[in-house]
């Protein structure tokens, strides 16, 4: 006796297999959609590096509570990298100024019988990495001062350090000789900042000329070279801390081509 077969059932049987197929095809779908995801996860979480050797940038935190004072410090350090020993110990040297400098407030405010008693002194010293690469590292520190007073101080310092040539470097290593290049950063900085409608022109012509002392806090970035002006300097308190990044553009022509910018290119 033959078994007869209903002439649904195969069309059953069929609709059933391309369900399982395609519910197969999605399953690999998601899983390869969450390894991308994981493994771009990985890729953002890897220390800062050049393609030829990795450069680590740790930050060493650190605190301490004092009866009337609470001090926080993050300290920039470079890892797995021998010729970094200056610019670890440059750190490390300024942290520490940072530091007894602060203190050094403390004890003046224990003398001070004037001063409200009860107020709370802060230091607090961060960074952020302006710019990472194989031979150069470019990092800027912010320091949150409260000392009494009407207002806390903010105040900056820019590092700016050669791996190749193992030092710091000064703003005059980035251009030719002969160029003005004080000039020419200074006339793009005024003109920027006068956009802004943060103060009066001679207040922003005093803090951005072409001197040496305005332009100390200076970075390197993909951009071209960041200069910060702290509080005061070239606005009102009130304005808070102004910076300016002065494209490559402008500084093309007085570039040092074997220079650090002069490299980048």
């Amino acid at each position: 006796m033959k078994l007869r077969i209903p002439p649904v059932l195969p069309l059953v049987l069929l609709v059933i297999s391309l369900q399982t197929f395609q519910a197969c095809k999605h399953e690999q779908h998601d899983t390869s959609a969450t390894a991308g995801a994981t493994a771009e996860a990985t890729a953002g979480a890897t220390p800062q590096s050049s393609s030829a050797q990795e450069l680590k940038i740790i930050s060493v935190k650190s605190s301490e509570e004092l009866k009337n004072a609470s001090i926080s410090i993050e300290t920039a350090q470079i890892k797995g990298d021998a010729r970094a020993e200056n610019f670890n110990q440059a750190i490390n040297d300024f942290v520490a100024r940072q530091v007894k400098t602060f203190k050094g407030y403390l004890e003046q405010d224990k003398k001070d019988s004037a001063r409200p008693k009860g107020e709370r002194f802060e230091l607090n010293l961060s960074y952020e990495v302006k710019y990472s690469a194989k031979n150069l590292i470019s990092i800027l520190y912010d320091e949150f001062t409260f000392a009494g007073g009407a207002h806390p101080n903010n105040s900056s310092t820019a590092f700016n350090y050669d791996l190749e040539r193992g030092r710091m470097l000064a703003l005059a290593d980035l251009f030719t000789p002969a160029s003005d290049y004080l000039k020419v950063i200074s006339d793009y900085c005024i003109a920027e900042l006068k956009k802004r409608k943060i103060g009066d022109d001679d207040w922003i012509r005093r803090g951005a000329g072409a001197k040496p002392e305005n332009f100390a806090k200076w970075n390197i970035v993909p951009e071209g070279l960041l200069v910060t002006f702290d509080s005061y300097q070239v606005a009102a308190y009130v304005e808070g801390p102004q910076d300016v990044i002065v494209p490559f553009s402008v500084l093309q022509g007085i570039i040092k081509p074997d220079g650090p910018l002069g490299r980048m290119k």
